[in-house]
């Protein structure tokens, strides 16, 4: 039976009065060695989901048995707070794992970003945009890198304005044959 230390709403960050938190899972017999952590965030069209959903659908269990710490930030979505909150957000994750990594007893020099659309698409843009100002926010660990070594982005939108959907489906016609 695989064992494992697991911790539940760790605060990373606060914005406007609202703590910010995350979950994360390790190997318990890896427990005095720092390990690469995997930051997953959760998709969800900005507006939907949740940091808990990672960890608990059990689909991300072979990083963690390969010797990863598996990490989940929360951030605000869309309804709560427009754009740029989600990605300050996870700027915000970002800044507290470089500057807290014995908390999760991680190497703060192989931090990889990873999530699935909406989050792949973050995933990206955090990667992509260190130093960046309008999108560092001021939430977590000042002073702290955004920088990772690696960012995986699975069906992340990349080009928003090719993607988006026509207010008005297009009319679909039927031809009945015979």
């Amino acid at each position: 039976m695989r064992q494992l230390q697991t911790w539940l709403d760790i605060p990373y960050g606060q914005v406007n009065g609202r703590s910010l938190s995350l979950d994360a899972i390790r190997p318990a017999h890896e427990a005095d060695v720092a390990l690469p952590v995997v930051l997953w965030l959760h998709g969800g069209g900005w507006y939907s989901g949740n940091k808990r959903n990672v960890l608990n659908s059990h689909m991300l269990d072979r990083l963690v048995d390969n010797g990863f710490v598996l990490a989940s930030a929360e951030y605000r979505l869309s309804e709560e707070a427009p754009f740029p909150a989600q990605i300050q957000d996870v700027k915000a994750a970002l800044r507290w794992l470089h500057a807290q990594p014995e908390v999760l007893g991680i190497d703060p020099e192989r931090i990889a970003l990873a999530g699935f659309s909406a989050a792949g698409h973050l995933a990206a843009l955090a990667a992509t945009t260190v130093g960046v100002p309008e999108l560092e926010g001021e939430s977590g660990s000042p002073g702290y890198s955004t920088r990772v070594q690696a960012a995986i982005a699975f069906a992340a939108p990349t080009d928003l304005h090719r993607t988006r959907r026509p207010a008005t489906p297009p009319s679909i016609r039927i031809h009945l044959v015979g």
